[in-house]
């Protein structure tokens, strides 16, 4: 499969990616073009990510765009997405700027991936890095995810954070799960067209600048038949930056409120959960707005002024489902009497 890189940068951590471009260069051989969007660089900027990729032996592969705005992780991925899949990838894996790469794990992750031989999101087991020690990757460490679950609440988390690897082995090469963390996901020319056929040409959804987005698409991938696969694979390391459910940063605070509005107004009845406790934790998150958060206030308006857009955004994908699955079950009628 040929295989293209697609990563976001803005404002990044030049520690962590000068190691995540390191060990790119050790599986070279498995990477048609490294896909780069340089959001609102300095010039100084980007010269150094040049120096950087210069430096690496990646500028020959490497396709580097810059903008002056900031499109946020799922913007950014759709401009990269586009560009691969309208000339000759086959598959794109998308790559957070903090994510170590294995040596052979690039070339191992798309074989397993094709040996699946179904459309799928696939990602692999990360493995969880102390940001002090990123530039070692070991066996044996913490899991960062296996694959997205939901609460009965409506509340998504990475499935074994926290927990040794040996004990969340995988038993053969995968794992169906409810998503695939966006920090490394593997998609398919075949898989990618039918999301965004069925979406509006959207495969992130743009609306969710950053955090969730990947939960939301495994929702969506899944009304379509798509599902979610982690493959048993080890030796990719994520140095996360925000781990669990951890509070205090505003920022990340307040985006975490808005997108789980958006999921509301977005999913309706298909988000995840039972009977009405996702809406009973969202009278819990707003309340926990006004009396405590209120720096969220204004993200929780923000999504709420987009309500209606994204009520129809529902009505138009779970519509399309419908009609799909309406002529899935004529064709075979239609079938059975011939």
């Amino acid at each position: 499969m040929r295989t293209d890189l697609s990563l976001v940068l803005f404002r990044p951590d030049w520690d962590a990616l000068r190691y995540t471009l390191q060990t790119m260069q050790s599986n070279l051989s498995a990477i048609a073009k490294l896909r780069i969007l340089h959001s609102a660089p300095t010039s100084g900027a980007i010269e150094l990510l040049n120096q950087l990729l210069i430096a690496e032996g990646l500028s020959q592969c490497c396709v580097v765009t810059t903008r002056s705005d900031n499109l946020g992780f799922a913007g950014g991925h759709n401009l990269l997405l586009a560009q691969a899949f309208a000339e000759a990838a086959e598959g794109v894996i998308i790559v957070n700027p903090d994510i170590a790469f294995g040596p052979g794990t690039i070339t191992d992750f798309v074989h397993l991936a094709e040996e699946t031989g179904i459309d799928a999101l696939f990602g692999p087991t990360l493995e969880l890095a102390d940001r002090q020690e990123f530039g070692s990757i070991t066996g044996g460490g913490l899991v960062d995810t296996r694959g997205i679950a939901w609460t009965a609440s409506g509340r998504h988390f990475d499935i074994d954070q926290g927990l040794p690897v040996r004990t969340c082995d995988v038993t053969g090469h995968e794992l169906r799960v409810r998503g695939v963390s966006g920090a490394c996901l593997l998609v398919t020319r075949s898989t990618y067209e039918l999301i965004i056929n069925s979406c509006d040409g959207q495969f992130f959804d743009e609306m969710f600048v950053a955090y969730r987005e990947d939960a939301e698409l495994g929702v969506r991938a899944g009304a379509l038949g798509v599902p979610s696969i982690i493959l048993k694979i080890s030796g990719i390391v994520h140095a996360r930056g925000t781990v669990g459910y951890t509070r205090g940063n505003a920022l990340v605070d307040g985006l975490g409120v808005r997108n789980r509005f958006l999921l509301r107004y977005k999913l309706g009845d298909a988000r995840p959960g039972r009977w009405a406790l996702p809406s009973l934790r969202d009278l819990l998150v707003l309340a926990g707005c006004l009396l405590c958060e209120r720096s969220s206030i204004p993200s929780f308006l923000e999504s709420f002024a987009v309500r209606r857009w994204m009520k129809y955004q529902h009505r138009s994908i779970w519509g399309a489902v419908q009609i799909g699955e309406s002529h899935s079950v004529t064709n075979m009628q239609q079938g059975s009497r011939e």
